[in-house]
């Protein structure tokens, strides 16, 4: 059914594109409206199976509702329920009015997806691009499962205009609210603070910064849960280290430093963008050494289904920009040459040097996420 979801899309925006609807604000509206709608539709109407904590949130619904109307708004939480206030609020008032379990998923994918899809009519340049990358980097599989987390970002999500326009006191409510459903919703904070820096005062520093964040990243870990004593409990647990393919960061790498470019060119404007994928660069590779922070990376790792829709545009829209790519990678090899002859540098050494460094480097990575021998210690530190 997704497969048939998301070729049904494709033939829906071909198809208002050869209108010309696309070209439109309100064309480009309705295409977007009809996709979420039947999105919502799609993500109502899925077994209690699908998705991994489902099961767990249609459970809740149905104890609550199975107690007598005068308790159900006074009743505490039991095991295994663990919910923030607005979450569990909602969830006795549905059960209040004994909601069925296929109009509450409805519910949840409303609140859920609209901002999302409101999102992509702002910022995205070609939007069934953007949809298309919502499911290629698993935020749709999130968004079926981690209800009170997806609720909490889309809420945070209606106030983006103020964080671009740096305001605030109007933007901070929006993160308080979403932390009634999700605390994680609090990481929006960093973006703000984030999105005030020019990034072109770090970009020279992006790829040290990433390569210390993983190879660092168990005791930055160490003193994020120092800070924050709650999710200590997450030591030596499931969402403790974990291994992985490091193919995500890498991902969110190239498009970083693909949109720097384009920026930098003057071809687009994506500063939201870049702040964005810059925290999800970094978290990310911090991740890798404690896996529950992972639920921070979902927030900045979202704005990536812009930065594909971005790139696509001035791909196929700027003919100039492969000009353009052509004589900066001329000019690079230019460069090359003049300073392998100015330190005297011989394909021999070169050589050696990408070895070296290569081998040095597949050493570092390979020590990512092996408990047993790193970090090291001494005898007398144990």
């Amino acid at each position: 059914m997704y497969i048939v979801y998301l070729v049904l899309a494709g033939v829906q925006a071909w198809y208002a594109t050869k209108k010309g609807w696309m070209a439109d604000t309100k064309g480009k509206g309705r295409y977007l409206a009809l996709c979420c709608a039947e999105l919502i539709l799609l993500v109502a109407l899925r077994g209690r199976g699908v998705g991994s904590d489902t099961a767990t949130y249609l459970d809740a619904l149905a104890y609550y509702s199975s107690l007598p109307k005068s308790e159900v708004l006074f009743a505490g939480l039991i095991k295994p329920f663990d919910f923030e206030v607005a979450y569990f609020g909602l969830t006795k008032i549905c059960a209040l009015i004994n909601m069925p379990p296929q109009v509450f998923l409805g519910l949840i994918a409303a609140v859920i997806y609209v901002p999302v899809f409101m999102c992509i009519h702002r910022y995205s340049k070609l939007p069934y691009i953007s949809i298309l990358a919502y499911f290629a980097i698993g935020q749709f599989a999130y968004s079926l499962g981690f209800f009170r987390q997806l609720m909490a970002f889309s809420i945070v999500l209606c106030g983006l205009t103020y964080l671009e326009k740096r305001k605030l006191w109007k933007f901070l409510p929006f993160v308080l609210i979403a932390a009634t459903f999700h605390r994680s919703a609090l990481f929006m904070v960093v973006l703000y603070v984030a999105y005030a820096i020019p990034f072109q005062k770090y970009v020279k520093w992006l790829i040290p910064a990433e390569l210390a964040c993983l190879l660092l990243g168990r005791p930055i870990s160490l003193a994020i849960v120092a800070v924050l004593p709650r999710y200590a409990a997450y030591i030596g647990g499931r969402y403790d280290v974990q291994g992985g393919t490091y193919l995500m960061l890498l991902l969110l790498t190239v498009l970083l430093l693909v949109l720097m470019y384009l920026h930098r060119r003057g071809f687009t404007d994506s500063r939201l963008l870049i702040t964005a994928l810059t925290l999800a660069v970094f978290v990310q590779a911090v991740g890798y050494s404690m896996a529950v922070l992972g639920r921070a990376v979902l927030y900045f790792s979202f704005f990536a289904i812009f930065a594909f829709s971005e790139i696509v545009f001035v791909m196929m829209t700027r003919t100039d920009l492969y000009a353009t790519v052509r004589n900066d990678l001329v000019s690079a090899g230019g460069w090359c040459v003049k300073f392998a002859k100015k330190h005297n540098l011989t394909l021999q050494k070169v050589v050696l040097v990408l070895a070296v460094v290569g081998l040095f480097g597949l050493f570092l990575f390979s020590l990512l996420g092996n408990k047993y021998i790193f970090p090291y210690t001494f005898w007398f530190m144990n």
